[in-house]
């Protein structure tokens, strides 16, 4: 059967969803009708990627993010920090921060494209040149590829006089776990370590073998987290999903990472790994701020084109690039 283009999916969706909101209301306190008409418009979307091919499921993620107009409000700048693909997104009068930002799509699939509907409105409200690494992708380049990509591209920034107190990492997702990742590769390499670090609905435990998977993903779009499991395995080729590398949850040291901001949804599949992660940091005396939305979903923040909440949460991390202290 012919999948449906973005467009017709929204449409079907919208209808579905009207019809709904007005027999019972809302289908979660707060969330607005676009909200929720996108919403059931990504659940879709991932529980039919089913054994989808990486491939096909890239370009989905590439179809729907061309929805969203917010690539216009911004001037968008190809490069190669360390010899490693990026778009940097500029906004109108940026200060001297930098957020170096690492999308994701469970290491298979998202690229800066895919993920314009958070870069921009970040790169606009942090007022920060937002440089998104365009990371080799699993299953071609398993671990620890992104992590060598990472370790490259803050290299080369390094190299051309950036200072890393006014560089911020931020990631989502695959791209969160990335972040610790990363910067456990370079604080054991002694580089010197980024002011701080902002992580969105981190994924840290590739076992999945958190709660929140079985009891809180009626309403997220992630579903039980079995797909995760599939994006595991290409991730890990040989490695154990309990090594760091993979699963930085079960990092054995965690100390000396700079402070943290930690945001997670109420009802997202993996929440756990973002209340787990906050108890290890603050366990290895890592300054940590968690906060976990009521209500709302995996990344919440993304949606910031639908929901008031999200653009909360992209006003967050954007007071959080500028911190002192």
């Amino acid at each position: 059967m012919p999948r449906r283009s973005p467009l017709r999916a929204f449409a079907h969706h919208a209808r579905h969803v009207t019809a709904r909101r007005l027999r019972h209301g809302p289908r979660l306190p707060g969330w607005e009708w676009s909200h929720e008409v996108f919403q059931e418009v990504m659940r879709d979307a991932f529980l039919r990627s089913g054994k989808a091919a990486p491939q096909r499921i890239r370009q989905r993620m590439e179809d729907a993010a061309r929805l969203d107009p917010s690539r216009f409000t911004v001037r968008l700048v190809d490069g190669q920090p360390g010899g490693v693909p990026a778009t940097m997104v500029v906004p109108p009068r940026p200060s001297d921060r930098f957020i170096l930002y690492l999308h994701g799509g469970g290491y298979v699939f998202g690229s800066p494209r895919s993920h314009m509907p958070l870069l921009a409105p970040l790169a606009r409200a942090a007022r920060s040149r937002v440089i998104a690494l365009d990371y080799r992708l699993a299953p071609e380049h398993p671990c620890p590829a992104a992590i060598d990509d990472v370790v490259a591209a803050y290299r080369g920034l390094l190299e051309r006089g950036v200072d890393p107190q006014r560089v911020v990492f931020m990631g989502d997702s695959a791209g969160g776990g990335l972040v610790l990742t990363s910067l456990l590769a370079l604080r054991d390499a002694d580089l010197p370590l980024p002011a701080r670090a902002a992580l969105l609905s981190p994924w840290t435990d590739l076992t999945v073998s958190g709660e929140t998977p079985h009891t809180a993903h009626e309403h997220d779009y992630l579903g039980d987290g079995a797909r995760l499991r599939d994006f595991a395995s290409h991730y890990a080729g040989g490695l154990d999903s309990r090594d760091p590398r993979l699963s930085p949850l079960f990092a054995p040291d965690l100390s000396g990472l700079p402070p943290m901001l930690v945001l997670a949804g109420g009802v997202e599949s993996i929440l756990d790994d973002s209340t787990r992660l906050a108890d290890r940091l603050r366990d290895a005396q890592v300054p940590v701020d968690l906060h976990v939305e009521p209500y709302e979903v995996h990344v919440y923040p993304m949606f910031s084109a639908t929901s008031r909440r999200a653009r909360d949460g992209v006003r967050r991390l954007a007071a959080w690039t500028h911190a002192s202290g």
